[in-house]
């Protein structure tokens, strides 16, 4: 795959290749998108009731500043909870994204995956599933 696609195997390739072939910054548009949706996605965690919204307390409860970053890590932590992904599955898959032989989503991962590329990346809105079309208008902002 390296040998196919050699410019998607560092972070500034990527930026450069996402800027060449969409025409936005993927880094800025991706932080400003989260910190604008934040706010709204902090008060639908404390609202959240039932087993999602002990999880969601937990994380609330660990984040004990109110730092741009951490806001953002408690944001895109409660982000697959919220819509019934698995969590877990979310952070492994970025994190080993290096070493994917294929560029699909998990099927358990679809929710998160997609609100993040549609939503708040703003790209190809038009065909949103249910859950993350009702979680866009839960945080509109």
């Amino acid at each position: 795959m390296v040998q196919r696609w050699p410019a998607l195997f560092t972070e500034s390739q990527v930026y450069c290749e996402f800027n060449r072939v969409v025409g936005k910054n993927l880094k800025d548009n991706f932080f400003d998108a989260l910190d604008c949706f934040s706010p709204s996605m902090i008060d639908l965690f404390r609202k959240k009731k039932g087993v999602t919204g002990q999880f969601l307390s937990e994380l609330l409860r660990q984040t004990k500043t109110t730092e741009p970053t951490d806001i953002r890590c408690l944001c895109l932590r409660g982000l697959p909870i919220i819509l019934g992904d698995e969590p877990s599955a979310f952070f492994k898959t970025c994190t080993d994204a290096a070493d994917k032989e294929h560029l699909s989503y998990p099927k358990d991962l679809a929710n998160t995956f997609d609100f993040t590329q549609k939503v708040l990346m703003g790209l190809d809105e038009g065909n949103l599933k249910p859950r993350v079309l009702s979680l866009k208008k839960l945080l509109a902002v």
